[in-house]
Protein backbone atom coordinates (compact mmCIF):
# COMPACT_ATOMS: atom_id res chain seq x y z
CA UNK A 1 0.00 0.00 0.00
CA UNK A 2 2.72 2.41 0.97
CA UNK A 3 4.40 1.59 -2.42
CA UNK A 4 1.47 2.10 -4.27
CA UNK A 5 0.76 5.75 -2.49
CA UNK A 6 4.65 6.66 -3.22
CA UNK A 7 4.31 5.81 -7.15
CA UNK A 8 1.06 7.79 -7.51
CA UNK A 9 2.89 10.72 -6.14
CA UNK A 10 5.68 10.96 -7.73
CA UNK A 11 3.59 10.00 -11.26
CA UNK A 12 1.68 13.13 -9.56
CA UNK A 13 4.71 15.38 -8.99
CA UNK A 14 6.23 14.52 -12.76
CA UNK A 15 2.88 15.79 -13.98
CA UNK A 16 2.85 18.98 -12.44
CA UNK A 17 6.93 19.66 -13.15
CA UNK A 18 5.86 18.69 -16.84
CA UNK A 19 3.01 21.19 -16.77
CA UNK A 20 5.14 23.68 -15.03
CA UNK A 21 7.89 23.51 -17.71
CA UNK A 22 5.60 23.86 -20.71
CA UNK A 23 4.15 27.29 -19.11
CA UNK A 24 7.49 28.18 -18.83
CA UNK A 25 8.57 27.30 -22.29
CA UNK A 26 5.06 28.94 -23.48
CA UNK A 27 5.47 32.28 -25.39
CA UNK A 28 3.36 34.66 -27.26
CA UNK A 29 -0.28 34.82 -27.79
CA UNK A 30 -2.71 36.22 -29.67
CA UNK A 31 -4.48 39.77 -28.92
CA UNK A 32 -6.90 42.53 -29.35
CA UNK A 33 -5.21 46.07 -29.30
CA UNK A 34 -6.92 48.40 -27.20
CA UNK A 35 -6.82 52.44 -26.87
CA UNK A 36 -4.50 51.29 -23.67
CA UNK A 37 -0.93 50.59 -24.29
CA UNK A 38 -0.08 47.19 -23.45
CA UNK A 39 3.84 45.41 -23.23
CA UNK A 40 5.58 42.38 -25.15
CA UNK A 41 8.40 41.22 -23.83
CA UNK A 42 10.89 38.94 -24.80
CA UNK A 43 10.82 35.74 -22.46
CA UNK A 44 13.77 35.67 -20.51
CA UNK A 45 15.89 32.98 -18.24
CA UNK A 46 16.68 33.94 -14.34
CA UNK A 47 19.59 35.92 -15.98
CA UNK A 48 17.47 38.63 -17.31
CA UNK A 49 18.22 36.78 -20.96
CA UNK A 50 16.26 35.53 -23.26
CA UNK A 51 16.42 31.60 -23.84
CA UNK A 52 18.28 29.48 -26.67
CA UNK A 53 16.19 28.11 -29.53
CA UNK A 54 12.99 30.08 -28.44
CA UNK A 55 10.24 30.72 -31.32
CA UNK A 56 7.48 32.92 -30.02
CA UNK A 57 4.69 34.41 -32.54
CA UNK A 58 2.26 37.25 -31.09
CA UNK A 59 -0.41 38.51 -33.77
CA UNK A 60 -1.97 41.49 -33.17
CA UNK A 61 -4.94 43.27 -34.59
CA UNK A 62 -7.11 45.99 -34.18
CA UNK A 63 -11.11 46.77 -34.41
CA UNK A 64 -12.46 47.72 -37.76
CA UNK A 65 -11.64 51.36 -38.21
CA UNK A 66 -8.47 51.08 -36.06
CA UNK A 67 -4.83 50.34 -36.70
CA UNK A 68 -2.55 48.66 -34.83
CA UNK A 69 0.36 50.67 -33.31
CA UNK A 70 3.88 48.82 -32.31
CA UNK A 71 6.58 50.07 -31.32
CA UNK A 72 9.77 48.57 -30.10
CA UNK A 73 11.19 49.98 -27.28
CA UNK A 74 14.63 48.26 -27.30
CA UNK A 75 15.94 45.27 -29.23
CA UNK A 76 19.22 43.54 -28.44
CA UNK A 77 19.79 40.37 -29.74
CA UNK A 78 22.79 38.28 -31.13
CA UNK A 79 23.49 40.11 -34.72
CA UNK A 80 24.29 36.63 -36.81
CA UNK A 81 21.36 34.38 -35.40
CA UNK A 82 18.42 35.99 -33.35
CA UNK A 83 15.69 38.41 -34.70
CA UNK A 84 12.16 39.96 -34.40
CA UNK A 85 10.48 39.26 -37.34
CA UNK A 86 7.49 41.73 -38.25
CA UNK A 87 5.24 41.22 -40.74
CA UNK A 88 2.35 43.75 -41.83
CA UNK A 89 0.12 43.46 -45.09
CA UNK A 90 2.55 41.77 -47.05
CA UNK A 91 5.81 43.34 -45.77
CA UNK A 92 8.41 41.38 -43.67
CA UNK A 93 10.90 43.26 -41.63
CA UNK A 94 13.67 41.46 -40.00
CA UNK A 95 15.13 43.33 -36.43
CA UNK A 96 18.48 42.09 -35.07
CA UNK A 97 21.46 43.51 -33.12
CA UNK A 98 20.54 47.06 -31.31
CA UNK A 99 17.72 48.74 -32.22
CA UNK A 100 15.36 51.42 -30.49
CA UNK A 101 12.19 53.24 -30.82
CA UNK A 102 11.08 51.49 -33.94
CA UNK A 103 7.57 51.80 -34.89
CA UNK A 104 4.90 49.94 -37.06
CA UNK A 105 1.21 50.51 -37.78
CA UNK A 106 -1.20 48.38 -39.52
CA UNK A 107 -4.42 46.39 -39.06
CA UNK A 108 -2.63 43.04 -38.40
CA UNK A 109 0.78 42.57 -37.27
CA UNK A 110 2.69 39.39 -36.52
CA UNK A 111 5.76 39.52 -34.43
CA UNK A 112 8.04 36.18 -34.49
CA UNK A 113 11.00 35.78 -32.03
CA UNK A 114 13.35 33.25 -33.01
CA UNK A 115 16.96 32.62 -31.42
CA UNK A 116 19.35 29.74 -31.81
CA UNK A 117 21.46 27.24 -29.24
CA UNK A 118 24.43 30.13 -28.74
CA UNK A 119 24.90 33.36 -27.72
CA UNK A 120 21.89 35.01 -25.41
CA UNK A 121 20.80 38.95 -25.41
CA UNK A 122 18.70 40.67 -23.62
CA UNK A 123 15.39 40.82 -26.09
CA UNK A 124 13.13 43.43 -26.63
CA UNK A 125 10.28 45.16 -25.60
CA UNK A 126 7.61 46.55 -27.17
CA UNK A 127 4.37 48.19 -26.55
CA UNK A 128 1.39 48.48 -28.86
CA UNK A 129 -2.19 50.05 -28.86
CA UNK A 130 -5.48 50.74 -31.41
CA UNK A 131 -5.16 53.93 -32.72
CA UNK A 132 -7.22 56.31 -35.29
CA UNK A 133 -6.33 55.44 -38.95
CA UNK A 134 -6.04 59.04 -39.56
CA UNK A 135 -3.44 59.29 -36.73
CA UNK A 136 -0.18 60.83 -36.77
CA UNK A 137 2.36 58.50 -36.81
CA UNK A 138 4.83 58.40 -34.01
CA UNK A 139 8.67 59.22 -34.96
CA UNK A 140 10.67 56.38 -35.53
CA UNK A 141 14.14 56.63 -35.41
CA UNK A 142 17.10 53.43 -36.02
CA UNK A 143 19.71 54.93 -33.96
CA UNK A 144 22.28 52.25 -32.05
CA UNK A 145 21.95 52.58 -28.86
CA UNK A 146 24.97 54.87 -27.32
CA UNK A 147 25.09 56.45 -30.50
CA UNK A 148 24.61 59.94 -31.92
CA UNK A 149 23.25 58.79 -35.41
CA UNK A 150 23.56 55.63 -37.52
CA UNK A 151 24.52 51.83 -37.05
CA UNK A 152 26.58 49.59 -38.99
CA UNK A 153 24.47 46.63 -39.90
CA UNK A 154 24.05 42.68 -41.39
CA UNK A 155 22.17 42.77 -44.92
CA UNK A 156 19.91 39.17 -45.16
CA UNK A 157 17.38 38.65 -47.66
CA UNK A 158 14.74 40.21 -45.55
CA UNK A 159 13.84 44.10 -45.43
CA UNK A 160 15.10 45.85 -42.51
CA UNK A 161 14.37 49.99 -41.43
CA UNK A 162 16.37 52.70 -42.00
CA UNK A 163 15.36 56.16 -41.49
CA UNK A 164 16.18 59.66 -40.76
CA UNK A 165 16.61 60.06 -37.21
CA UNK A 166 13.17 61.54 -35.87
CA UNK A 167 11.04 60.49 -38.71
CA UNK A 168 8.11 61.43 -39.71
CA UNK A 169 8.62 64.86 -37.24
CA UNK A 170 11.77 66.75 -38.59
CA UNK A 171 15.23 65.74 -38.26
CA UNK A 172 17.31 68.36 -36.05
CA UNK A 173 19.79 70.63 -37.68
CA UNK A 174 23.84 69.67 -37.77
CA UNK A 175 22.81 66.20 -38.36
CA UNK A 176 25.69 63.75 -39.26
CA UNK A 177 24.42 60.32 -39.55
CA UNK A 178 26.13 57.06 -40.82
CA UNK A 179 25.11 53.84 -41.50
CA UNK A 180 26.92 51.33 -43.02
CA UNK A 181 25.70 47.87 -44.39
CA UNK A 182 27.41 44.12 -45.21
CA UNK A 183 26.32 41.87 -46.82
CA UNK A 184 28.12 38.20 -47.49
CA UNK A 185 30.24 37.63 -49.95
CA UNK A 186 28.81 37.14 -53.40
CA UNK A 187 25.77 39.78 -52.35
CA UNK A 188 24.67 43.33 -52.93
CA UNK A 189 22.98 45.80 -50.88
CA UNK A 190 20.12 47.06 -51.69
CA UNK A 191 18.63 50.51 -50.47
CA UNK A 192 14.41 51.81 -51.42
CA UNK A 193 13.39 54.68 -49.65
CA UNK A 194 9.44 55.48 -49.88
CA UNK A 195 9.34 59.14 -48.88
CA UNK A 196 12.01 62.36 -49.28
CA UNK A 197 11.94 65.49 -48.13
CA UNK A 198 15.23 67.97 -46.89
CA UNK A 199 16.13 71.33 -47.48
CA UNK A 200 16.77 71.22 -50.86
CA UNK A 201 19.90 73.21 -50.73
CA UNK A 202 21.62 71.87 -47.99
CA UNK A 203 20.35 68.67 -46.47
CA UNK A 204 21.77 65.57 -47.86
CA UNK A 205 21.98 61.52 -48.22
CA UNK A 206 25.05 60.49 -50.21
CA UNK A 207 25.70 56.94 -50.70
CA UNK A 208 28.43 55.26 -51.83
CA UNK A 209 29.69 51.82 -51.90
CA UNK A 210 33.14 50.43 -51.10
CA UNK A 211 34.92 51.90 -54.37
CA UNK A 212 32.93 54.40 -55.00
CA UNK A 213 30.16 57.08 -54.61
CA UNK A 214 26.97 56.15 -55.95
CA UNK A 215 23.99 59.30 -55.80
CA UNK A 216 23.45 61.97 -54.08
CA UNK A 217 20.04 62.78 -53.05
CA UNK A 218 17.93 66.37 -51.78
CA UNK A 219 15.31 68.34 -51.78
CA UNK A 220 12.18 66.02 -52.61
CA UNK A 221 12.10 62.54 -54.47
CA UNK A 222 9.99 59.71 -55.13
CA UNK A 223 10.60 55.98 -54.04
CA UNK A 224 13.65 55.62 -55.42
CA UNK A 225 16.23 52.32 -55.21
CA UNK A 226 19.75 52.24 -55.25
CA UNK A 227 22.21 49.18 -55.65
CA UNK A 228 25.75 48.52 -54.33
CA UNK A 229 28.33 47.47 -56.55
CA UNK A 230 29.62 45.33 -53.56
CA UNK A 231 28.79 43.68 -50.50
CA UNK A 232 29.17 46.91 -48.56
CA UNK A 233 26.73 50.24 -48.82
CA UNK A 234 27.50 53.57 -46.53
CA UNK A 235 24.77 55.99 -46.65
CA UNK A 236 25.97 59.27 -44.81
CA UNK A 237 23.01 62.07 -44.41
CA UNK A 238 24.31 66.03 -43.24
CA UNK A 239 21.64 68.38 -42.32
CA UNK A 240 23.39 72.58 -41.91
CA UNK A 241 21.87 74.62 -39.01
CA UNK A 242 18.85 76.17 -40.96
CA UNK A 243 15.75 74.44 -41.76
CA UNK A 244 14.92 71.04 -41.44
CA UNK A 245 12.01 68.57 -42.87
CA UNK A 246 10.91 64.81 -42.31
CA UNK A 247 14.03 63.47 -43.89
CA UNK A 248 13.70 59.95 -44.89
CA UNK A 249 11.90 56.40 -44.46
CA UNK A 250 13.79 53.27 -46.27
CA UNK A 251 14.95 49.59 -46.22
CA UNK A 252 17.94 47.77 -47.10
CA UNK A 253 18.27 44.11 -47.95
CA UNK A 254 20.42 41.95 -49.46
CA UNK A 255 20.68 39.96 -52.72
CA UNK A 256 22.80 37.73 -54.74
CA UNK A 257 25.18 39.44 -57.19
CA UNK A 258 24.42 37.12 -60.40
CA UNK A 259 20.90 37.41 -59.90
CA UNK A 260 21.05 41.37 -59.87
CA UNK A 261 22.97 41.31 -62.70
CA UNK A 262 20.02 39.27 -64.20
Amino acid sequence: MILRRCIIWLFALSLMLFNQGLAQRACGFNARATTEAQTIRSPASADGRYRNNEDCVWTLTASPGSLVNLKIIQLRTESCCDYLQVTLSQQTILLRGSRSNVTFRGERIRLQFITDGSFRRQGFTATYRAVSENAVLEPTTTLAPGSPCGFNANATSELQPLNSPGYPYNYENDANCTWTITAQDGYIVQFTFYDFQTEGCCDTLHVRDASRGLILYQGSEGNRTTTSTTNVMMLNFLSDNSRTDVGFRGFFRGKPYMLHMD
